[in-house]
């Protein structure tokens, strides 16, 4: 579920899933020290995000589990898939 920026911040140093705009992205909120000066830091740690340009945010969803990982996304095999 996402959540806008006007109503929560994600915790600082987090990486999240960023939505600017409808382009998704990962980074994490950050806090510049020496001007104290808050943004979003983007995965690859190269560049920061301003604030502004972000519209919501939400959490990493967690990683397959590597045991049942197959069987998440495919139906076994002679099985419809619901949906």
């Amino acid at each position: 579920m996402w959540i806008r920026i006007s109503e929560k911040m994600p915790e600082r140093n987090v990486f999240v899933l960023l939505n600017q705009g409808g382009e998704i992205t990962t980074g994490c909120y950050a806090e510049n020290w020496d001007t104290g000066k808050s943004f979003f830091l983007h995965s690859c740690e190269c560049c920061q995000i301003p604030l502004n340009l972000v519209d919501s945010w939400m959490p990493l969803p967690n990683p397959p589990n590597s045991e049942n990982a197959e069987s998440e996304t495919h139906p076994p095999t002679g099985q419809a898939q619901n949906g």
